[in-house]
């Protein structure tokens, strides 16, 4: 591991206030979900098109925002700490640890056709895990088209990114691919970059749904370039999943590419392997009935902790665990969660119609476009002062926020 202190915003992460945090357990009372609306008749429109800008029924939702989908990604950091040791810098064996990682964002996706919330523009997520040394800060920066910007603080290394999903949707289908290029920073400057891959919701009306990831990612380095091949299942209708998540990669030298330095095998729902040495598996899902009747991961489960804890005092009015749709349909209310989720929707359309009449908009607060050297784009980075205004709260923190819930 890095032998020293992790910082956010220099800030040691272990003063900084700690996430409430939960396990996942059977329901206090019965939750069950409800009977679904017919899907056919709410997309049917959009066939062939882009259904981001849908309002889909929260019968169709997860109790989780995309911003806290975003922080999902980093449940198997070790992997990152692990390639932050000082004596693998500039290694194949770094590289090999990076492509584990970028795998394994892709376990909790399985079998989960549900959608996550759309971030309302400024809302945030915060996470702070004083005891795995990482701290992060999540904002939805635009909303027309939608982004989302992540940043992300560990030991010995940084990952950041902003996303734009799009998506198209065929007869029984939906294609759905982020846009945006993700980074990872270790401290000796090691760079990695990655454009993550397509995903398809299968079935969608006909047969069981299930989920694939696809497509080849290649992770550029100024020494090394991984590629990762995710091959497509078969989708043959009312067949099985023949092959699903399986994949294979190399590592080869940024300068002398006809050498493979290590290779890839595993599957994106269960392991990585490089060179026949496991270096990621993955955790075991809980029951669906501990966590509400989603499929989320424990990992994800307890990224929406309730605000019972003290800990949620500070938690800025933005925050997604102060969604009130979201919340009421992890508690089984959904009757609350549809009619909050339209009034929220509709509040938001308000403030942008008001903006056009001269009112001022929602800005982005703890983000800003930069120019990013390595892509030649703007990209939307991390302003450097989140913690540091929490730690150093007026009277006015978390107040002085935008009330867009």
């Amino acid at each position: 591991m890095a032998s020293h202190q992790p910082t956010f915003d220099d800030i040691p992460i272990s003063a900084l206030q700690p996430s409430p945090t939960r396990e996942p357990a059977p329901p206090q009372s019965h939750i069950s979900p409800p009977e679904r609306p017919n899907l056919f008749s709410i997309l049917c429109d959009a066939l062939g098109g882009d259904i981001s800008q849908i309002a889909v029924p929260v019968f169709f939702n997860e109790p989780i925002s995309f911003l806290q989908r975003l922080a999902e990604d980093i449940e198997y950091h070790h992997l990152l700490d692990k390639a932050a040791q000082p004596h693998l810098a500039a290694t194949p064996d770094r590289a090999a640890l990076v492509a584990a990682f970028i795998v394994s964002q892709y376990a909790s996706t399985a079998d989960r056709a549900s959608k996550p919330f759309n971030p309302l523009l400024g809302e945030t997520y915060e996470l702070v895990l004083p005891h795995r040394g990482i701290a992060l800060i999540a904002e939805q920066v635009s909303h027309h088209p939608p982004v989302s910007a992540i940043f992300v603080k560990g030991n010995g290394w940084t990952y950041h990114t902003a996303l734009q999903v799009k998506s198209n949707m065929s007869v029984n289908s939906i294609e759905a691919w982020p846009e945006g290029t993700v980074h990872i920073h270790f401290d000796n400057s090691d760079h990695f970059m990655f454009e993550k891959p397509h995903t398809y919701v299968n079935n969608l009306f006909i047969g069981n749904t299930w989920i694939d990831n696809a497509g080849k990612i290649i992770v550029r380095n100024h020494k090394f370039i991984t590629t990762i091949n995710m091959k497509r299942a078969s989708t043959l209708p009312f067949r099985e999943r023949k092959g699903l998540g399986q994949l294979t990669g190399s590592i080869v030298s940024a300068t002398a590419k006809s050498r493979t330095l290590r290779t890839i095998k595993g599957n994106w729902t269960s392991h990585v392997s490089v060179d026949g040495r496991r270096l990621w598996q993955v955790t075991p899902r809980p029951p669906s009935s501990h966590t509400t009747f989603t499929k989320l991961s424990a990992w994800a489960w307890h990224l929406n902790s309730p605000l019972a804890s003290r800990n949620c005092i500070s938690l800025p009015k933005t925050d997604s665990r102060r969604r009130p749709d979201q919340r009421a349909l992890e508690q089984g209310n959904h009757a609350l969660a549809s009619s909050e989720k339209s009034r929220l929707e509709c509040e938001q359309r308000d403030r942008r119609k008001n903006h056009h009449q001269g009112n001022k908009l929602v800005q982005p607060r703890w983000f800003e476009l930069r120019h990013e050297p390595a892509t030649g784009r703007k990209e939307w980075k991390y302003r450097q002062h989140y913690f540091h205004a929490k730690n150093n709260a007026s009277a006015e923190w978390p107040h002085d926020h935008p009330d867009i819930f």
